[in-house]
């Protein structure tokens, strides 16, 4: 679909939004045209950024029609439900999360997603939890691992700025795969209802995305750590045996 199509089949969707044509012609342009299948979502989106009542209204609608299947596994009730939708509510318009909205998938899709982090935070809320080590690296759980013990105490500062390097420089979009999965604990089931895709692919997904991280951590150490050869050969086992605890952390 080219720009321009993609412009007159927003308007002709929300003819009463009030938009600058020029404004959106811009944002949707520079959205990539992976936005341009779901401009129509976009457009709203943008209304809503812009203070629009009745995009307001529509966005309120939907993430009331979205939220209670997207939040259904949790168990916690119609009234859990409804409160998981103010919060997102509150967060979308008030606090204008909306804007990072980017039309790369359907817009209900995205609401979905936001309504499971919204939920998890909403429980872990509500928990009382002791604080999480804020050291990186998991100790060592055996006398076999006194060797990695050692190689995550001397170098594990080192790793985590090298594992949120790598976090960096993913897509937005594959970084919520891997929070949803290492942080949040949800299935390839469940992350492939959220994203409306089959769970292979998920599946896929989330074994390419790992696999570039740990090539590109392991990558990062080799060229700036200052240690010896078999420092290094422990060091770089100690990444591959703890990734996912790494990922899990940084992901918080």
């Amino acid at each position: 679909m080219e720009l321009e199509a993609a412009l007159e089949h927003a308007k002709s969707q929300w003819p009463r939004l009030k938009v600058s044509r020029a404004a959106f012609r811009a944002h949707l342009a520079a959205s990539g045209p992976k936005a341009l299948p779901h401009a129509g979502d976009l457009y709203l989106a943008f209304a809503c950024a812009a203070n629009d009542a009745a995009a307001a209204r529509e966005l309120t609608a939907r993430v009331e029609r979205e939220v209670p299947a997207a939040v259904r596994h949790f168990g916690q009730g119609s009234a859990f439900a409804e409160d998981v939708s103010q919060q997102l509510l509150g967060k979308l318009l008030a606090e204008k999360k909306i804007q990072t909205y980017a039309g790369r998938g359907p817009l209900a899709a995205w609401l979905r997603a936001a309504a499971v982090r919204t939920a998890i935070n909403a429980v872990e809320s509500q928990k009382s939890q002791a604080s999480l080590d804020s050291n990186i690296m998991a100790p060592a759980r055996s006398n076999a691992d006194v060797d990695l013990a050692v190689m995550r105490k001397k170098y594990g500062a080192t790793l985590k700025v090298a594992v949120e390097a790598a976090l960096k420089e993913l897509q937005t979009d594959d970084r919520n795969v891997l929070r949803f999965y290492f942080v949040d604990g949800l299935t390839v089931e469940e992350i492939a209802r959220i994203r409306g895709a089959h769970k292979s692919t998920v599946s896929r997904l989330i074994t390419r995305i790992r696999k570039e991280l740990l090539a590109q951590v392991k990558g990062d150490l080799t060229a700036k750590m200052n240690a010896r050869p078999d420092e290094l050969s422990s060091v770089l086992r100690a990444v591959v045996s703890q990734l996912d605890v790494s990922l899990e952390r940084a992901l918080r």
